[in-house]
């Protein structure tokens, strides 16, 4: 029984990871100075499955303008293990800590990926 659980949180958080990219669009609104419009950012990524337990994005951040090279994408890989544990990898070692963080505790893999990056540009 207890095995069967395991398995059933796996998939559990694998399922809401995978929902949240299933969103139509992505757009963030950023506030603007006593406008009422703001601009909106778009935040593209790619994303691969093995179900219930990896999932790899392949992501374009909101800041990258002109043409996209293989060192402007940011590849990152999550690994979702018995009991629902979240480990992340990433191209970009410098965030590990905080995109992981955020996966685990919001289950949100695109709002992760906005706040990561954002807080790299700003």
């Amino acid at each position: 029984l207890l095995d069967r659980l395991r398995k059933l949180r796996q998939q559990i958080v694998f399922n809401e990871l995978l929902r949240s990219c299933m969103s139509p669009e992505l757009q963030v609104q950023e506030g603007t100075s006593n406008t009422n419009e703001s601009p909106t950012r778009r935040f593209n990524f790619e994303i691969t499955t093995e179900s219930p337990s990896y999932i790899s994005i392949v992501s374009l951040p909101s800041s990258t303008t002109g043409a996209v090279t293989r060192s402007s994408l940011v590849f990152i890989e999550i690994t979702i293990g018995l009991n629902g544990s979240i480990l992340v990898s990433s191209s970009s070692s410098k965030n590990i800590p905080l995109l992981s963080r955020l996966i685990e505790n919001s289950l949100n893999i695109p709002l992760s990926l906005y706040h990561t990056f954002a807080s790299e540009t700003n």
